[in-house]
């Protein structure tokens, strides 16, 4: 058997015929750099779009590219944490990865920790960290932060219910 290019293994997910040959292809990613292809897989597995749907190996594909602080995976490990998508359920960590992907600029982890500093569903009820990060993921352009905070009338008085 030929190693199969990355296009290869693309084509072949678009098409539905995933065969053994893909199948080992694709593990053999676990031992590379390209973390963006890493990511798509774990997308595609989580989904079952064009792969078996299997949301524990999605979550591998998803550890593994975070771990490399692929910031673009970062959300995709804390959302199957806080719902126990192929991993146990643990709102700790869910709220750890948030955090981390928040630190290293990824918008839609400023926007998951901004709300759940607002519904107070995993961690205490903190107005004024949801509003900032808000307001972080705003500044880099996320139209979901941009929305929320035209969403919530943020006032002195909403903050102060905080203290």
């Amino acid at each position: 058997m030929n190693t199969l290019t990355r296009d290869e293994i693309k084509e072949r997910i678009k098409k539905r015929t995933v065969d053994d040959d893909v199948l080992k292809a694709i593990n053999n990613y676990l031992n590379t750099d390209d973390l963006e292809f890493v990511l798509y897989i774990g997308i595609n597995y989580y989904s079952g779009n064009g792969l078996p749907k299997n949301q524990k190996l999605a979550f591998k594909f998803f550890k593994f590219a975070a771990d490399a602080s692929f910031s673009r995976a970062i959300p995709f490990v804390a959302y199957c944490y806080r719902y126990g998508h192929g991993v146990d359920e643990d709102y700790k960590l869910a709220l750890d990865w948030y955090k981390k992907g928040s630190e290293l600029g990824n918008t839609s982890c400023m926007c998951k920790l901004a709300e759940e500093y607002l519904l107070g569903d995993i961690v205490e009820v903190d107005v004024k960290a949801a509003k900032m990060w808000y307001e972080k993921g705003a500044s880099l352009g996320d139209g979901s932060c941009i929305r929320a905070l035209n969403k919530y009338h943020w006032s002195d008085e909403y903050d102060d219910k905080d203290k």
